[in-house]
């Protein structure tokens, strides 16, 4: 059997007795009288029909359960567990139910923990009923072992987890323990549970959108007369719905993680978008104008109650621009603001759930784009007429009545005065999997192999390596404001009020114990948040200097105290792990940032790895790098033969040294440690040690390069290209592509990212590229064409050549045009639209994307810029004007590439390192 989750010891010396409140959410409790009156029998012989009405009322019940905490938090996975037994005074199901629970925030207690505490001993012998199957992100299988342990013997489960790297687990598992498990579809498939099925999806629809078409679960909601007039001719539409219905709006926005509206609804209408029913979630409010033309003071530029996004067309309106950031308000630029796009968007900041609260011509686009699932109108009995009175959908290019969209699972509501109507336009995906068999059911996650170099992505607590969230629900056993151990919830308890600690007012401290008594980490975060905007006298001075090492202490106490944490960290030997926040640059940065959270997180690999000494010494010969270098520049050649002599001397010794006073771990996993260590020290090296070569003045010496004169008059350096081929065969193109007219030409400028083309160009160019790839479809992320691939881009995808004047080119590898962006995520790095020069033609820019293996050159005399391929034997020689002495520069001078140099001034520092202890 599983263990239970063991308590969380102290991090450090405590006190012997713990005393520190329960954290549980509000969940329905049986009273005492009926815990009296239960009388609990052996299963009794029953029909299998009625067996089965009996089991779809319980699962019924477990999906309503589930749905308890809706409003309350932000949407999240909805878990909820019933656990019943038959009573021998009853043939009532209902009346069965001796525990149940839900999940009420992400990091907070599962379902299943909660049931079993709430049923004790009236578990025993009794069944489980799951909406949906156990997801554990955090390797301690405490759903699991919750039943196991409290003796459950059957567990009927509505759906499998709809994310590939926990469906199937939990279910396989609890059958490991001799548990009998009934899937819904599976193994019943009785026509009874067609309303609990139905219940089970609806209660989970968000996420089942989200994993079936990468897109949030998007509602369109609106209000209209019963003419069909969102407003009068004026555009006034204040209120056409009842109080009621109003009432009913806020509900749905407490359910959402953001809400969308246009530019003509902030100028019209002034709204708040607020979910002002109840003190729990507030969702994000986002805007989409094109244009930005939108007011300078809005109610929605008030940043205190709600976050605030304004999406939009790139270079619209800088100055507002400028006027909004400064209010908090967080502007993002689209190339095309369209809702596919802003719905992609939104994927990648894990939302769940979004509502649309816009006019009909945004209505009308995100019904096209095919964002929006369900619609909730609201039908108030009022004419109010008009020819140009807007209609709550606008054009959607529909001529005849059979073209109308059908809702689907259409439903009624009376609202007071008014009727709500609701229905989905593309219907709840079930995704029914293809089962494995037990020999095929793997131990860890089938997308993400442990031990493969790749990039690691975490985000929220449902993500594969969720448990390295700081709001996974691990408690830690931390020091209080007066320096008595206490339970934090979370770690994100403990660094929010940390925020507040030591500061000698009645309200830091009144501040401190709401966040300590926070139901969850969302809530924790929400009170610290809030209460630093609106009260900054009472954060404690040194709050942006210590932040860093409160947050350190808190994971490094929480990966210390759960040994499980420490080896699914220690799992991720050879790979980049990054926190995927895509809006906290702080902390997180997104796939391609460098945030502060993921750096703590090496940190702890590397302690957990090697010891507080091995660490400290890693640390040590990174600072040292800069120095060492010259150093080894200027070692006798002959010096590099002794290389490979040294560096066995230092493996051989390096394993014994480390592994002394630390946790003992198999010699197998020791090499893998020992790459990864390399990796992240490269890693770092690459992101953060950059050695320029323009402090040497002079001209070159000597160098074998590959010289393109400048355009007189050219703004950069404008160079004459002439032809692409991809593949060896040219594009065809139209003859004047690359007419080099006024201040027309090809700039290269190697302090440009990507490389940007007009689009005839562009299309020629990817029409070309995926010739061969016919199945491949491309979808925008974050502004980029990306597309699935598992194989090898350099073996599957052709070479880009540009050829240039005098017979100069310039090749691109497909490994070079096509960056991963996660596993088996490539996207082409070409940009479709360059620039224009003032008489209005296209040009073409080619930045360090087409130039990343390349040693490139600016010659200002001579007005040329040349370039060659470089690996490490790359070189050239400069004349230092200010001294008169010859430099010879290589390529690992200018880019942290090289890996195999740099291996040998690590070899190098380590072999000082242990000769320096020998000499003692």
């Amino acid at each position: 059997m599983l263990p239970p989750p063991p308590p969380p010891p102290p991090c450090g010396v405590a006190p012997a007795a713990l005393s520190s409140p329960v954290f549980l959410p509000p969940h329905r409790s049986l009273s005492l009288r009926r815990r009296r009156r239960v009388v609990l029998l052996a299963p009794r012989a029953v029909s299998v029909a009625a067996s089965h009405a009996h089991d779809a009322v319980l699962l019924r019940r477990a999906a309503d359960v589930a749905d308890r905490s809706a409003g309350l938090t932000s949407p999240h996975p909805n878990f909820g567990c019933v656990i019943a037994r038959p009573q021998l005074e009853t043939d009532n199901a209902e009346a069965w139910v001796v525990g149940e629970g839900f999940l009420y925030a992400q990091g907070t207690p599962c379902a299943e923990l909660l049931a079993a505490q709430e049923a004790c001993e009236h578990a025993r012998a009794a069944t489980a009923y799951l909406n949906l199957e156990p997801g554990d992100c955090y390797g301690d299988n405490t759903a699991v072992s919750s039943l196991v342990q409290a003796g459950i013997t059957r567990v009927v489960v509505g759906l499998r987890h709809p994310l590939k790297h926990l469906r199937g687990k939990a279910i396989q598992s609890l059958r490991n323990e001799g548990i009998q498990v009934d899937v819904v579809g599976e193994d019943l498939h009785s026509k009874l549970f067609k309303e609990a099925l139905k219940s089970c999806l609806t209660v989970n629809a968000p996420l089942l959108y989200r994993a079936a078409f990468h897109v949030p679960f998007s509602v369109l909601k609106y209000a209209m007369t019963a003419d069909g007039k969102i407003a009068a001719s004026s555009g006034h539409a204040s209120w056409v719905s009842g109080k009621s219905s109003r009432g009913r709006v806020f509900e749905l926005r407490g359910r959402s993680d953001a809400i969308i509206v246009g530019g003509n609804t902030v100028r019209l209408d002034n709204p708040r978008l607020t979910a002002r029913h109840v003190k729990g979630h507030v969702p994000v409010r986002i805007v989409m104008s094109q244009s930005l033309n939108l007011p300078e003071e809005a109610n929605l530029w008030n940043v205190h109650d709600a976050y605030t996004i304004v999406a939009t067309q790139r270079g619209a309106r800088r100055d507002l621009q400028r006027k909004l950031a400064l209010k908090g308000v967080e502007v993002v630029e689209f190339d095309m603001l369209n809702p596919r796009d802003v719905m992609s968007y939104c994927y990648d900041r894990g939302y769940l759930s979004v509502l649309w609260e816009c006019g009909g011509t945004l209505a009308a686009s995100a019904i096209s784009a095919s964002v929006i699932h369900k619609v909730y109108a609201f039908l108030a009995p009022k004419i109010i007429g008009g020819a140009n009175a807007p209609t709550p959908v606008g054009e959607l290019g529909m001529n005849q009545m059979t073209q109308a969209i059908d809702l689907i699972d259409v439903s009624y509501e009376q609202i007071d005065r008014d009727m709500l109507l609701s229905g989905f336009i593309q219907p709840i995906p079930e995704l029914s999997p293809v089962i494995p068999s037990v020999d095929e059911m793997p131990s860890v996650d089938p997308e993400v192999s442990p031990y493969e170099t790749n990039i690691i992505s975490f985000y929220k607590t449902w993500d594969t390596f969720g448990a390295f969230s700081n709001f996974s629900p691990h408690p830690i056993h931390m020091p209080d404001e007066n320096g008595d151990y206490f339970t934090w919830p979370t770690v994100e308890h403990y660094y929010q009020a940390h925020k507040f600690i030591g500061i000698d007012n009645p309200q830091a401290r009144e501040i401190v114990q709401q966040i300590k008594l926070a139901k969850s980490p969302e809530e924790a975060a929400r009170i610290g948040r809030t209460r630093q905007r609106e009260f900054q006298q009472l954060v404690r001075p040194d709050w942006d200097s210590i932040k860093i090492d409160v947050m350190y202490r808190a994971i490094k106490c929480k990966f210390s105290t759960y040994s499980h944490l420490t080896d699914m960290l220690l799992s991720t030997a050879g790979s980049v792990l990054v926190e995927a926040s895509p809006h906290n640059l702080f902390w997180g940065g997104g796939r391609e940032g460098e945030g502060w959270y993921q750096s703590l997180v090496d940190q702890l690999f590397l302690l957990f790895s090697f010891g507080e000494g091995y660490s400290e010494d890693m640390e040590d010969l990174g600072k040292r790098m800069d120095a060492a270098e010259e150093q080894i520049q200027a070692l006798p050649e002959d010096l590099n033969r002794r290389f490979d002599q040294l560096a066995e001397i230092i493996r051989s010794h390096v394993p014994a040294t480390t592994t002394q006073g630390n946790l003992s771990r198999e010699e197998e996993n020791e090499q893998r440690r020992q790459a990864n260590l390399q990796a992240r020290l490269q890693q770092r090296r690459v992101a953060e040690q950059r050695r320029p070569v323009d402090d040497l003045e002079g001209e070159v010496e000597e160098a074998d390069l590959y010289v393109h004169p400048r355009r007189n008059g050219g703004p950069h350096y404008n160079v004459n290209l002439k032809e692409i081929d991809v593949g060896g065969t040219t594009l065809q193109l139209p003859t004047n592509t690359f007419d080099s007219g006024n201040s027309k030409g090809t700039i290269i400028d190697s302090g440009t990212t990507l490389a940007y083309v007009p689009e005839v160009v562009y299309m020629a160019m990817m029409a070309a590229v995926f010739d061969k790839h016919q199945d491949i479809s491309l979808n925008k992320f974050q502004d980029f064409d990306c597309f699935q691939y598992s194989g090898s881009v350099d073996d599957g995808f052709p070479e880009i050549t540009f050829h240039f004047e005098g017979d100069i080119s310039l090749p691109v590898a497909p490994h070079d045009y096509l960056f991963p962006n996660g596993r088996n995520l490539y996207c082409v790095g070409f940009q479709n639209g360059g620039l224009q020069s003032k008489d209005g033609k296209d040009m073409v820019l080619l930045g360090d994307l087409v130039l990343s293996n390349k040693l490139v050159l600016y010659d200002l005399e001579n007005q040329a810029i040349g370039w060659t391929d470089y690996n490490c034997s790359s070189s050239i020689e400069i004349d230092d004007g200010k001294t008169g002495s010859t430099y010879t520069v290589n390529a690992d001078n200018i880019s942290s590439g090289c890996e195999f140099q740099w291996h040998k001034s690590l070899i190098l520092l380590l072999a000082t390192t242990v000769a320096s202890y020998l000499m003692l």
